[in-house]
């Protein structure tokens, strides 16, 4: 009887064994792998890149783009994994949504991950201001974000009177960031002169995060240039500037002043080791030696270890260009500062005015970090740093992580 007690207990253990190393029951190692296909991710930007426009007194048109990259995939019956996107747009008469003017909404199913550029057309009756509302839903993961905002349909100098487009692709922009692009500015206030200012920071970086002494909030902009143009000397403008520009453009006329803006961005053809600054001590130059020696340090020497480090330290370069751009590329913002060292937040929470940056969410040792909306900044995506003298050791630690090779790969932070 005591012979087949302990068979029973080996084969409860084997039992066990195979289901921690695979077995498709809910439990050991198989259930957390299946977890981790499946997890949700809590950080997601569901980034938006959009414009209005307006074509005639009560037609007007919202373009809008975005990258499937950023949302949920998940597989159908038949195995082909799918993105679903929903974009809802509503605008009203006034902020609390008494009466409704326009509501149009769109949900569209991708099987790959190309970019989508789209239009909505919609017609308001003119001389009002209106209120707006655009939500982008990832269908699969039950999560949206709104976009709200107002503007004055009065027949004067508005935004929504502008609208830039590449020449290569005769594609419309729909943010006002120019990478390198040569554009064609369309309007409809073709004899129209300007006044144009255009703005350069000088800073090429972002301070550390425990740098008080100079606080970005109160950072101020030089204009560098100011003239009278056309629009067609507007457009030759911009097409032959070749360093980063905010780029002010406002009207002549004396009963409403009201303004246009957009940024002219230079990106290198290939990955740029700039962003390199935030990982090397302050004594250290960048170089290409500094690059290399970096990441033969960081990976050991080893080419492979080497080769997956710095495709993960370009991808978040690209995505806080992508994200954080304002008047200046978004890897030398506080966010691109953050995101490159400290990689994508477990957790982000938002407002109108900052944006709230939690790690560790699931530890007993969570961080977060606020930034707030620049009030003093020239473009509405500047987000700064509330910077803290006790930010130092976590820097000095997350430069560290990247010198051992101990960084998390991917946007949500997986292996």
């Amino acid at each position: 009887m005591k012979k087949r007690t302990n068979w029973n207990r080996i084969l409860i253990i084997f039992i066990l064994i195979l289901s921690a190393c695979g077995s498709n029951e809910e439990t050991g190692y198989g259930h957390l792998v299946n977890e981790k296909e499946a997890k949700i991710r809590e950080v997601s930007y569901l980034p938006l890149e959009y414009s209005l426009y307006r074509e005639n007194d009560t037609l007007s048109k919202l373009y809008f783009r975005l990258d499937p990259i950023h949302f949920l995939e998940k597989f159908d019956s038949s195995g082909v994994k799918n993105t679903m996107y929903r974009i809802h747009f509503e605008v009203r008469n006034n902020q609390l949504g008494s009466k409704n003017l326009v509501g149009i909404s769109r949900e569209e199913l991708l099987k790959d991950s190309t970019v989508v550029l789209d239009s909505l057309v919609f017609s308001l009756p003119e001389n009002k201001t209106v209120y707006y509302d655009l939500e982008l839903t990832d269908v699969n993961k039950r999560s949206s974000k709104t976009y709200s905002a107002f503007w004055e349909r009065e027949d004067q100098f508005i935004p929504e009177d502008f609208l830039l487009v590449a020449q290569s692709t005769n594609q419309v922009l729909t943010r006002p960031f120019i990478f390198n692009e040569r554009i064609n500015i369309k309007s409809r206030k073709v004899g129209e002169r300007f006044k144009v200012k255009l703005y350069e920071d000088a800073q090429s970086s972002a301070q550390h995060m425990y740098e008080m002494e100079s606080n970005p909030l109160y950072a101020k902009y030089e204009v560098k240039s100011e003239q009278f143009v056309s629009l067609k000397e507007l457009e030759d403008m911009v097409n032959t500037l070749n360093e980063e520009t905010f780029v002010k453009v406002e009207s002549t006329s004396e009963e409403k002043q009201l303004s246009f803006n957009f940024t002219k961005l230079t990106v290198d053809d290939g990955p740029s080791i700039q962003p390199i600054v935030y990982l090397l001590s302050k004594d250290e130059n960048v170089s290409f030696n500094t690059w290399v020696k970096f990441w033969s340090k960081a990976s050991g020497n080893d080419e492979m270890k080497a080769e997956k480090l710095i495709r993960e330290f370009n991808r978040r370069v690209d995505f806080a260009n992508a994200i954080f751009s304002c008047h200046k590329l978004g890897w030398k913002t506080d966010r691109g500062m953050m995101y490159i060292l400290h990689g994508p937040p477990d957790r982000i929470m938002d407002d109108v005015r900052s944006e709230t940056w939690s790690y560790g969410f699931t530890s007993s040792v969570a961080t977060s970090f606020v930034f707030v909306r620049n009030p003093s900044g020239l473009h509405k995506n500047d987000y700064v740093l509330e910077r803290s003298i006790g930010y130092r050791d976590m820097e000095s630690a997350a430069i560290q992580r990247w010198e051992n090779g101990w960084i998390k790969f991917g946007i949500d932070g997986n292996q």
